[in-house]
């Protein structure tokens, strides 16, 4: 194995974009970013404050009376534009992505290229579709509705995927009408520049898009600025309480898009070999581990559930990983060296306190490798379902496998936790697939596949994993206020 070069001075400028304006200072200092592969220092960004945050508000709340009135068919054109520069600058986003959070290189051209573009041109085809309805309440008078935009929308987005993020929340927002303040993660904000100059690019005005780079205090302050009319967030739930508690002192609205403990349930009838890389593979390789919908708990009818272990274990062993700027990198590192320890820790402390048989994994990647934050992929057979193990969304490379006898046993493993983001069912039985997507408490559930983030589904979780939908025409209508009018005609 080996790391190839890195060219860092090919990565985009470390600026604030405010009204269409660079700025290249914050008044709350800077942050370092740290390549995650190598742990070298790729460059600094402004840590954005108060002034800086409010200006940028300020350029949003200009730009937006303009901006909602152009008509449909130009603000399409330019999402639509804009979705050709993403594909057009394919490769440097992919490249950027796999140095900022350590993402393979095949995973960021599917992440932060075709999926993106295709999020954006699917909203450029709702602009001229936002209609409201008109509603028959009695002669003599006319009642209906008109479907407004919101106006400035805050987005802060995670490391783990921030093009993926601005498919789902920008694309929509911008379609809408409104205009946007986007907070990227301290811990991957390149790409999220280099979007800026995209948008530039593609004719959208000045103001209409602005940019505020820093860390969880400009969160904060984006967070509380008045002229805010909603804020969607993707991340932890310690953040987003915290996010939670500094908007209800404006009553600003909220989306929520949280973390998740999934199960994946394999029951008898399933196709191994299928099933078993589909449940295994994602859950560990994809991001490292570090995605919210991922299936982390493997729970296993107890028929199958040896050779599942030894499938399991197996497949995990294929996993190729390593620099993820190499084209056939499946996996690599978590997106810091804080964060490897963590996660190294929840394994030491798992394994002391007995939650589960530890089978392969949980160490560090030694050599040319030892400066990055690499952990090698981990599986945890017979995990007890109320452990800490199989009830904490660790965010990184760890499976925890867990038998069950029937159906009723299976639901109630699954059901069994704060979080209800996703699901996933194997199981050639047609009704059993049907009655467990009814039992499952998830916003989101897959049978016979891991779950496909396609921009006409609609997307997000319940209980802890948050609320509001991303995709489709609901995710639109996150972005929009309906406005009832009633006029006497006679």
């Amino acid at each position: 194995m080996v790391i190839l070069t890195r060219d860092y001075s090919a990565l985009p400028k470390g600026e604030l974009l405010i009204g269409g304006r660079r700025v290249s200072t914050g008044s709350l200092g800077e942050v370092t970013h740290i390549d995650p592969t190598t742990g070298a220092t790729t460059g600094t960004f402004p840590v954005a404050g108060k002034d800086e945050v409010d200006a940028a508000v300020g350029a949003a709340r200009a730009a937006f009376p303009a901006w909602r009135k152009l008509p449909a068919v130009e603000r399409r054109a330019m999402l639509l534009r804009l979705a050709d520069l993403i594909e057009e600058n394919g490769e440097r986003l992919a490249q950027t992505g796999a140095i900022e959070n350590g993402g393979p290189i095949a995973f960021n051209r599917r992440g932060c290229v075709a999926g993106p573009a295709g999020w954006f041109r699917y909203y450029a085809g709702w602009c001229d579709k936002i209609e409201g309805r008109q509603i028959p309440i009695g002669e003599g008078t006319l009642d209906y509705t008109i479907v407004e935009p919101m106006g400035v929308i805050a987005l802060l987005l995670a490391f783990n995927g921030p093009m993926s993020f601005l498919g789902f929340k920008a694309a929509p927002a911008l379609a809408a009408g409104n205009t946007l303040v986007i907070k990227p993660s301290e811990l991957a904000s390149w790409n999220v520049l280099l979007f800026g100059e995209l948008c530039e690019a593609a004719g959208i005005p000045a103001g209409v898009i602005n940019i505020v780079t820093g860390d969880g205090r400009t969160g904060a302050l984006l967070a509380g600025q008045p002229g805010i009319a909603k804020i969607s967030f993707t991340g932890g739930g310690g953040t987003a309480r915290a996010i939670l508690e500094i908007a209800a002192k404006n009553l600003t609205p909220t989306a929520m898009e949280l973390g998740g403990k999934s199960a994946t349930i394999l029951f008898d009838d399933c196709d191994l070999n299928t099933a078993v890389p589909t449940a295994v593979l994602p859950a560990l390789s994809l991001m490292s581990g570090q995605v919210c919908l991922s299936g982390t708990r493997l729970l296993v009818q107890r028929g199958i559930y040896d050779e599942v272990l030894e499938r399991a274990v197996a497949a995990t062993g294929s996993i190729r990983q390593g620099d993820p700027m190499l084209d056939d990198t499946q996996m690599g590192p978590v997106i810091s060296k804080f964060h490897q320890q963590r996660v190294l820790d929840v394994v030491t402390a798992a394994g002391a306190r007995g939650d589960g048989r530890k089978l392969v994994g949980g160490t560090p990647l030694e050599g040319e490798f030892a400066a990055g934050a690499f952990v090698t992929p981990t599986l945890f057979a017979d995990v007890a379902p109320h452990s800490e193990l199989a009830q904490k969304e660790i965010f990184g490379p760890v499976l925890s496998i867990i038998p069950f006898e029937d159906e009723d046993e299976a639901v109630a493993i699954a059901n069994n936790t704060n979080l209800g983001l996703a699901g996933y069912v194997f199981t050639e039985n047609f009704g059993r697939a049907h009655r467990m997507a009814s039992r499952v408490e998830t916003g989101f559930l897959s049978i016979n596949t891991y779950g496909l983030l396609h921009p006409a589904v609609p997307f997000g979780g319940i209980k802890e994993s948050g609320f509001g939908r991303e995709g489709g025409h609901e995710g639109l209508l996150e972005f929009v206020h309906v406005k009832n009018v009633q006029a006497k005609i006679n």
